[in-house]
């Protein structure tokens, strides 16, 4: 089919052995990756999946789900997963306006279009995604409002601490009204609030949600953003306990990421132990026994 990434599938033995269920059972074991996936009426064997899948998808952890829009798979690849001669990924995406993969005809306008729905197209972290509370930080979004310019969508950005827009943990970082029509897709880029009264330390994953007309869709950016307390370095104490075990206290913020690493030699440093400080104190009790000598630092990490 014109206009979209073909992955044509053309030695699938065992499964149902059945073209069409096989279908389904191969994109199953895209998401189900356990070997052997099971979708409750066929198995997929290792010995199946080496064959199902090339080389490229790695078994199915590279092929089908991934490259939904919540798989989090690069869209706009290049590359063919297929091999020489097939499709490239970003054959299928919408290139009728520049959202990354280039411009090119490769959709078919409707004959007509009642614009019901607003959409959120393609939203992305446009800066950091390491910061502390309080710095500045941007994101990209295209959406569409199929309708005269002179009605408005409401585009609202929020930090969220899950990929459920509806559980009610969203904290709102940017709001604004536009419009298009259906010739048009808007693009802007948007300052976002990360301040410590709309945004927890934490990992957070980043929502746009598009409202019109009585409907609301939503859109997931890829990437997460981690936000720290502060980046202020800590300090660290180290003390002898009775029963031998070396007793680190890291002095810092809470709401702070702290990585302990050690060394010998001060050549390679050794990670060891990670903790978002809930205080300013966190001591870690260190029983290792087996380097002749020990140096520690603490990094916001």
């Amino acid at each position: 089919m014109p206009s979209s990434y073909n992955r044509r599938l053309t030695t699938l033995p065992g499964g149902y052995a059945s073209a069409h269920s096989d279908t389904h059972l191969w994109y199953h074991s895209t998401i189900d990756l356990r070997t052997p996936a099971n979708d409750t009426e066929a198995v997929l064997s290792a010995t199946d999946r080496a064959v199902w899948f090339r080389p490229y998808e790695t078994a199915g952890s590279r092929a089908g789900f991934l490259y939904s829009r919540i798989g989090g798979g690069d869209r706009l690849s290049l590359d063919r997963p297929a091999g020489p001669g097939t499709d490239q990924l970003a054959q299928g995406y919408n290139q009728r306006w520049d959202f990354g993969a280039g411009l090119s005809p490769n959709r078919t306008a409707l004959p007509t279009t009642t614009g019901s729905w607003p959409n959120c197209i393609r939203f992305n972290l446009a800066g950091t995604n390491f910061m502390a509370q309080g710095q500045s930080n941007a994101a990209t979004l295209f959406y569409q409002w199929a309708r005269p310019a002179t009605t408005n969508a409401v585009v609202s950005l929020y930090l969220d601490d899950d990929f459920n827009p509806w559980n009610g943990n969203e904290r709102l970082v940017h709001q604004t009204a536009a419009a298009t029509t259906s010739t048009n897709v808007n693009f802007g880029t948007v300052s976002l609030n990360i301040a410590s009264t709309n945004t927890a330390p934490g990992v957070h994953s980043l929502l746009a949600k598009i409202a019109a007309g009585g409907r609301t869709r939503y859109l997931y950016a890829p990437e997460l953003l981690t936000v720290l307390s502060s980046f202020e370095p800590p300090t660290l104490l180290a003390a002898r306990e009775a029963d031998t075990r070396l007793r680190i206290d890291v002095n810092g913020l809470a709401g702070q990421r702290v990585v302990l690493q050690r060394t010998s030699d001060f050549q390679v440093w050794q990670s060891f132990a990670t903790n978002w400080l809930a205080t300013n104190r966190w001591s870690y009790f260190d029983g290792t026994t087996d380097l002749p000598s020990r140096f520690y630092r603490a990094r916001i990490q």
